[in-house]
């Protein structure tokens, strides 16, 4: 029962997500498909709140128009809602008021993977799946050859240092691209949208968070896949704008001017005027900040080095490092090696009973009732045998005895229905604070531990998640369910050997030398769940990856319609 009620409970949050219908339901084969599109956008009369803030609203009648083949910019101040115009236009959400028309269709009357399969996205944390470079720009077209993967790479200006890498396209990103620096994923999300060769692309300030250095590089990519596409471009520095065909000015989702770049500057007191000043002014303050940091910085490692020269003339002292070599790298390298070499397969059952300590009490509690549950099957098979005696006793002793012993059947399965329970109860407590002390301990670590550490793929983001989830749980079983059970065991089985050898002492003989083939048996089914329990965990650890990268990157996935390529690397990792 206990099992039941536990995987009903478990299903009710998966079957409540499975039974859901999606309002905008990327599997639907209905919708307009055209035989292509010229890429002229539309927004009219829109009004649109986020469904986690509808007492919010973002745009309230916004109303725009995008020519086909042109480039426009949308500036404003964060919160305005320009973000939002790109979701908008990718059918991330719907709007509460108003339409959304590309080519003058209606957005909601369009196939949904269709229309997306048409449009291209580049946003400014460029979101890359735990896979090669060259499976990361694939999600562009679904049968990619390598000739056009390498083609796309080479507009996107990432050929070059891709094949520098050591397994070049092949060469892994790592979880969300960690090993790869800001501009070289830009650079292969730009390469992913050229693939998909789309007639709508959306920027989502895709250079905001890069250097300058990178900021050219990526640009100048950007600038050739711009060229005869219908380009929306959402910007934080200014600067990037000036050679858009039209600007957009948003205020509080409202639009409140638009033109091009030296239209506007001729209105020193209009938006975009303003807006410009107020940057180039905050650029000059992080200006005389640098200065005053890198200055005092200077003058810090200047004493630093005055003190060191003191402290060299005054040793008598001296050791010697390779040169170009970092003081401690050789001894952190080696340590860590040793650590990973020496990783112990199975901790010591100690160890991990040590961490119940402070649940002593409640675990000798948990073994009293246990005890007391587990001698209640031998009594009854002794309460049992003195009933059917007692039908051959004569009927003044036979009304007698079996009013007797139906009492004690009575008494004894009340107890055993209170100390069952009451076992479960608290071996569950010592459980859970199992779990809960080993989970903390688990992330403490993980949340100390250096950067590199997250690049080796077993300590990937979901492997992580796997632990904290899956493995806590188990260990559970070390003082919870399985403690209990061989704790209830163990009190039958001594129980009943007692009773069996005061009652017949050469038959319980016989039955004593059949209990090492059980236990041989437990044994060897015990190794084997082990063994399958070791491969299935793996393939847990490996899928929970896949499906932490999809849904952390949800947008990405449904803006490439990718969502079947996801769920067949799913599978194949299930």
């Amino acid at each position: 029962m206990k099992a039941f009620a536990g995987g009903q409970a478990a299903a009710y949050k998966m079957f409540e997500t499975i039974n859901r219908a999606p309002e905008i339901d990327a599997y639907s084969t209905t919708g307009r498909k055209l035989e292509d599109i010229r890429g002229e956008i539309e927004f009219r009369d829109v009004h649109f709140s986020y469904p986690t803030r509808p007492d919010e609203p973002i745009f309230r009648g916004f109303s725009l128009a995008i020519p086909s083949g042109t480039t426009i910019a949308l500036v404003g101040q964060s919160g305005s809602g320009k973000s939002t115009v790109i979701s908008l236009i990718e059918r991330f959400y719907d709007p509460q008021l108003g339409d959304v028309l590309i080519d003058g269709v209606n957005l909601k009357e369009f196939q949904l993977r269709w229309i997306r399969s048409k449009i291209g996205l580049v946003s400014q944390e460029p979101v890359l799946f735990a896979a090669s470079i060259k499976e990361n720009i694939a999600y562009g077209k679904a049968s990619a050859t390598d000739q056009e993967v390498r083609a796309a790479a080479e507009l996107a200006n990432a050929a070059k240092f891709i094949d520098k890498m050591p397994q070049g396209f092949d060469t892994s990103v790592g979880e969300h691209g960690t090993q790869l620096s800001g501009g070289q994923k830009q650079r292969i999300a730009i390469a992913r949208a050229i693939l998909k060769d789309p007639r709508i692309l959306l920027l989502d300030e895709a250079t905001s968070a890069l250097d300058a250095e990178s900021e050219r590089i990526v640009q100048e990519a950007l600038d050739r896949v711009m060229s005869n596409r219908t380009t929306v471009i959402v910007a934080h520095r200014l600067s990037t704008v000036r050679n858009a065909d039209t600007i957009a000015v948003i205020h509080q989702g409202t639009l409140v001017e638009k033109g091009p770049h030296n239209e506007l500057l001729r209105d020193p007191e209009g938006a975009y005027s303003q807006l410009i000043k107020l940057q180039e002014a905050n650029q000059q303050n992080n200006r005389k900040g640098d200065g005053n940091a890198r200055l005092g910085k200077q003058m810090s490692m200047n004493k630093s080095a005055s003190r060191r020269l003191s402290r060299d003339n005054s040793s008598h002292h001296s050791f010697s490092v390779p040169f170009g070599m970092p003081l401690g790298i050789e001894i952190q390298d080696g340590s860590s090696n040793k650590l990973c070499d020496e990783m112990p397969q199975e901790v010591p059952l100690s160890r991990l009973a040590s961490l119940n300590k402070p649940e002593i009490p409640v675990l000798v509690l948990g073994s009293i009732a246990s005890v007391i549950s587990g001698v209640i099957f031998p009594i009854f098979a002794i309460l049992l045998s003195n009933v059917i005696k007692a039908f051959y006793e004569p009927p003044h002793l036979l009304r007698r005895d079996s009013q007797f012993w139906a009492s004690m059947f009575l008494v004894f399965g009340a107890v055993y229905f209170l100390s069952l329970p009451v076992s479960s109860y608290l071996f569950s407590i010592a459980g859970c604070r199992l779990i809960r002390r080993i989970r903390l301990m688990t992330f403490e670590k993980v949340v100390n531990m250096e950067v590199e550490w997250f690049d080796h793929p077993e300590n990937s983001s979901g492997a992580i998640g796997a632990r904290l989830s899956a493995d806590a749980a188990k260990v559970r079983g070390l003082v919870g369910d399985a403690l209990q059970l061989v704790v209830q065991n163990s009190s039958t089985l001594v129980a009943g050997l007692v009773i069996a050898f005061v009652s017949n002492w050469e038959l319980s003989l016989i039955i004593l030398a059949l209990i090492p083939l059980i236990g041989l048996n437990g044994w060897i089914q015990m190794k084997f769940i082990q063994g399958f329990s070791a491969d299935s965990k793996m393939m847990y650890e490996e899928a929970s990856q896949v499906a932490n990268d999809a849904v952390s990157s949800i947008r990405t996935v449904a803006s490439f319609s990718a969502e079947e390529k996801v769920m067949d690397l799913y599978k194949k990792k299930c």
